[in-house]
């Protein structure tokens, strides 16, 4: 977790997870409810973070 701040000067929380070989982060400012995803460090939609969530577990239950 790391405590950046946001663009309102709320202080971020950030959370860095591995889904597969990847690494994805959701950071979110508790001031003024902004929540964003990164991948690799570039900006993520939502959709897709779920996207290879959904991948990896389908991956996984196959093994």
């Amino acid at each position: 977790m790391s405590g950046k701040n946001c663009k309102c000067g709320g202080r971020l929380v950030s959370i860095d997870l591995k889904i597969g070989e990847a690494s994805r982060r959701l950071s979110s400012c508790s001031k003024c409810d902004r929540r964003f995803w990164e991948a690799e460090g570039t900006p993520a939609k939502l959709g897709e973070v779920l996207e290879e969530i959904s991948v990896v577990a389908e991956q996984n239950r196959r093994r």
